[in-house]
């Protein structure tokens, strides 16, 4: 049970950064085009 929380929260540290950058990424490009 306790593995299982501690994998959903590994996930979504993981995750979070790179959904950030995505979404600066796309801001930069809406920006230039």
């Amino acid at each position: 049970m306790f593995r299982r929380y501690f994998n959903i929260f590994l996930l979504v540290f993981a995750v979070t950064p790179l959904s950030s950058s995505v979404f600066r990424l796309e801001q930069r490009c809406t920006q230039f085009f």
